[in-house]
């Protein structure tokens, strides 16, 4: 990468043309009347009639007036020989008309008279415009120099960063450049070079946002505009991306870790709590238990809901993965056709699969046979007396089934169940179990059922079981098509967060059936005896269905 951005770097050997322009633009700009007076005082003392020249040519040569420039520095070499503000000034002039060899030797003339900052800039000047890379090296020795003759003056600066873009210094380039941005925090000079520097680190980002500075403080832009098209504005791009890609990453995992963390410490809290009501012979609901329930309810809906959000991310990570190996496959420079084709179907039938367990719904299929109130009036009013002692709204429909399960179970949409508390509730009894049990028991059971409808178990319950049966979805797809292997991103997942949602929705039933029970024992010891120790049969609330 550094090699192909240090064509970047090389394309900035134009600044060696633009050099002298530059320079004298800054010579004119920050021209310091303080300091041209003590050039004339000097120069006053060798021969004052060499003064009047001296500004004459100084004003022409900021005025690009390039040959009555060279009239008048002649002449004040004439009149003051071997004067180094003239050698220098007229170096300038001749490295402008393009007479590069006498510019050379006249700097190195005033360089040799007085080896000054400004003298030694004047020499790597010449030395960067005689564009032979041989003499970079001298010229940048020169420039640091002069930077540290005087460290507070731009104009070095200037000068250090042109001859050492042109050599490929870039350690040069990166402290000079650091170095006048302490100066000036707003110079586009120096955040246009630091830019350059940090393309070639391999900095992309950053090297984006100084180019962009550079502009906004008054750099060419089209100057900064190619440089950003040769490939740094592309990689900066890829850089955020790949940045925020990890931290989204690294977040959703951290997420994951802090949801198993939080089914640990849960788990760990009921069981204390079971432990502790139960020593105490104490059946009503303590203010630790209550915390615990809510706390519960809210990690079981904060991790169904975060199922649904880790799909889209599992979907863009997949579709990187294979993204990526096909396009590492291709270059390569090989044709690898097989394994291509096998990484982009194994893919497709992944990302399948994941998207299918977006649309896995709960089946809305009557668990069993459907018993009207006038068809069974005993049992149903059973049922509903019991909601009426726990105040409890009673089911909306009983089912019997052949099997021995009692249970029961909301339908309806989250904002019904688990907001407005209005979804439809249904009461499974298993035929198996009625058998062998009294009304006296039944009753105390359909008082354990409604239990759960009083703490409000089942519509959290729902969408927990809607997150299960997805998961249960992906995993199917995925083994049917042999895809269940280590290297599958989604079959990982599926494992982790199958084990993580398994530790927090079980970690929630014992709490949930302790409490359920304990309202269960409550109400019979506040119902009458006779209730209580009903020794008739359950069967019978069947058998006299009218």
């Amino acid at each position: 990468m550094k090699k192909a951005f240090s064509t970047i770097i090389l394309a900035l050997a134009a600044l060696a043309a633009l050099a002298v322009p530059v320079v004298a633009q800054q010579q004119k700009a920050g021209r310091d009347p303080q300091a041209e007076q003590v050039i004339y005082t000097r120069l006053a003392a060798i021969n004052p009639k060499a003064v009047p020249p001296f500004k004459i040519g100084t004003e022409a040569m900021d005025a690009n007036d390039l040959q009555a420039a060279r009239d008048n520095f002649e002449q004040v070499l004439f009149l003051a020989p071997g004067f180094p503000d003239a050698l220098r000034r007229l170096s300038y002039v001749e490295q402008r008309l393009g007479n590069l060899p006498k510019a050379e030797l006249l700097a190195r003339q005033a360089l040799q008279a007085d080896p000054s900052p400004a003298n030694l800039t004047a020499v790597a000047l010449v030395l960067l415009a005689a564009n032979d890379k041989s003499r970079l090296s001298e010229a940048v020795a020169l420039a640091k120099a002069a930077v540290a003759g005087e460290p507070d003056t731009y104009y070095n600066y200037y000068v250090l960063m042109s001859v050492a873009t042109a050599a490929g210094d870039y350690d040069t380039m990166r402290q000079s450049s650091r170095d006048l941005l302490k100066l000036d925090p707003v110079d586009p000079t120096g955040h246009y070079i630091a830019g350059i520097v940090a393309a070639h680190d391999g900095r992309f980002e950053q090297a984006e946002k100084d180019l962009l500075m550079a502009e906004e403080f008054g750099y060419p832009t089209a100057v900064v505009d190619e440089q950003l098209n040769r490939g740094i504005r592309t990689q900066a791009n890829l850089a955020r991306t790949l940045r925020w890609s990890g931290i989204g990453l690294g977040s959703w995992l951290g997420g994951l870790a802090l949801l198993f963390l939080a089914g640990l410490l849960l788990s760990s809290l009921t069981l204390k709590a079971i432990d502790r009501r139960i020593a105490s012979s104490s059946f009503a609901l303590s203010p630790a238990e209550a915390f615990v329930r809510r706390v519960y309810r809210v990690i079981i809906a904060v991790a169904s809901g975060y199922f649904y959000l880790s799909i889209p991310i599992l979907i863009l990570l997949l579709t990187a993965l294979v993204g990526g190996i096909i396009y590492i496959m291709a270059s390569a420079g090989q044709v690898f056709l097989y394994p291509a084709l096998f990484v982009l179907i194994a893919g497709l039938y992944t990302l399948a699969a994941v998207m299918r367990s977006l649309f896995v719904r709960a089946k809305n299929e009557d668990p069993g046979r459907p018993v009207a109130p006038d068809e069974m009036p005993e049992l149903w009013g059973l049922a509903r007396e019991v909601a009426q002692r726990l105040k409890a709204r009673p089911v909306d429909a009983i089912f019997l089934t052949p099997g021995v399960e009692i249970g029961v179970f909301e339908r309806g949409s989250l904002l019904c169940t688990l907001v407005r508390d209005q979804g439809q509730r249904y009461l499974i009894l298993g035929m198996g179990a009625l058998a062998g049990l009294t009304q006296g028991e039944l009753r105390a059971i359909l008082a354990h059922e409604y239990g759960h409808f009083n703490y409000r178990d089942t519509p959290g319950g729902n969408f927990a079981n809607l997150v299960q049966r997805s998961l249960h979805s992906i995993a199917h797809n995925l083994a049917s098509a042999g895809l269940t292997t280590w290297y599958n991103p989604a079959w990982w997942f599926v494992n982790i967060y199958n084990r993580i949602f398994l530790r927090i929705t079980l970690g929630a039933s014992p709490l949930q059936e302790m409490l359920a029970d304990r309202l269960a024992l409550i109400e019979r010891v506040k119902t009458q005896d006779s209730l209580n120790e009903d020794p008739r049969p359950a069967w019978d609330l069947i058998n006299h269905a009218s």
